[in-house]
This record gives C-alpha cells, sequence and structure tokens, in this order.
C-alpha cells in the first residue's frame, strides 16, 4: 500500500500521488484526447488541471482577474504552516471550515504574533497583519496546532505568554546580538 509519496528517480521532479475517481465517460473521453496529445492518462490529467488554474479567477465576481495560477507563487510554499499562512492573509475566504478553526486558534495564540505588552502588563499584538506573524514559531508549534484542531490534544499544549513583561531590571531576552533573532521586536516575551 502507497503512502501518497513516491522518492524522486535522481533528477526527476517528485510528484505526489493521490487517487481520484472518474466517470467512466470522462475517464474514456479523457484517454482518448491523451491518445490525442501523445500522452500519458496520468500526465494528460496533471496538463488538464493546470489549464483550469490558469482559467479559473481567484474572485470571479470582481472586475480582477487574477487566476489561481497568477497567485500560485505567492499561495505555495514548500512548508505547510506557510502555505496556510499565506493562504489565510491572501484569501481567506477560500479556506475549508476546519482551516477557519484552525485559524483563528492561531489568531488566538499569541506565542506566534509580534506584539506588546500593554498598560495592565498583558501581551497584546494584532493577528491581521502578516508581518505580525512569527512563521518560525508557527512552524515550530505547526504539529500542535493541528492536534489541537483535531481534539487529539487540549489547548494547554500551545505555548502561552507571561501575564508580565520581564523587570526592568531583569535582562530582556530579545536583546541579543544582531543576527540572533532576526526579525524581531525588541518587546516580544520569551
Amino acid at each position: 500500500m502507497t503512502n501518497g509519496k513516491r522518492k524522486a528517480k535522481s533528477g526527476a521532479t517528485r510528484t505526489e500521488v493521490f487517487a481520484m475517481r472518474l466517470d467512466p465517460k470522462l475517464k474514456y473521453l479523457a484517454e482518448i484526447a491523451a491518445r490525442k496529445q501523445r500522452r500519458s492518462l496520468a500526465n494528460f490529467m496533471e496538463w488538464a488541471i493546470e489549464q483550469g488554474l490558469r482559467n479559473t479567477p481567484v474572485d470571479p465576481d470582481s472586475n480582477d482577474q487574477t487566476t489561481v495560477w497568477d497567485k500560485s507563487t505567492v499561495l505555495w510554499d514548500v512548508d505547510e504552516a506557510d502555505r496556510f499562512a499565506n493562504l489565510a492573509f491572501l484569501n481567506p475566504e477560500l479556506m475549508t471550515y476546519d482551516e477557519q478553526v484552525l485559524w483563528k486558534l492561531i489568531c488566538e495564540t499569541g506565542y506566534v504574533w509580534k506584539g506588546h505588552y500593554d498598560s495592565d502588563g498583558a501581551w497584546a499584538w494584532n493577528a491581521s497583519s502578516a508581518q505580525a506573524l512569527l512563521r518560525e514559531r508557527l512552524r515550530e508549534k505547526w504539529a500542535d496546532f493541528k492536534k489541537v484542531v483535531a481534539g487529539e490534544a487540549d489547548r494547554t499544549a500551545l505555548p502561552k505568554i507571561s501575564k508580565k513583561p520581564p523587570p526592568t531590571g531583569e535582562s530582556n531576552p530579545a536583546k541579543k546580538p544582531a543576527g540572533q533573532f532576526l526579525d524581531m521586536d525588541d518587546d516580544i516575551p520569551f
């Protein structure tokens, strides 16, 4: 039984394997079209999907006819957590219900966001900015977020931010020599 991933031969492009069901008539006609183009059925299906992506506008109700293919460079990332964040910021209306639940949990978890301590000593952040998301932390805790949403773990599995900032006399761990914590605000708690 295959797990859906195959190792690519040296120099070959890595591909994903998935099973799909087709109406017998559609499959037969796809086989005829594949023969006409001198392609395998799998290669024809890949080509047809790419054509569909090039012709499917992201927002058909808008005057902007940007297609899914046009946005592929900003939606795609090799890391699943980054792909997910890209979709959440660029096209949240395309998220499934389960993805919306996951995104809400991420937005409610201050550990993965740049922010500051407010006057009450509580960590405050704005989850509407892609620049405020600490992607390395999201990647680090990605499996935990998914487990919580799937009901396999409790919210306590997610990291918490201390309620009070470090005392002024104490060294702030975010103020490290240059290069150790890139793209971090001085007031991010650890």
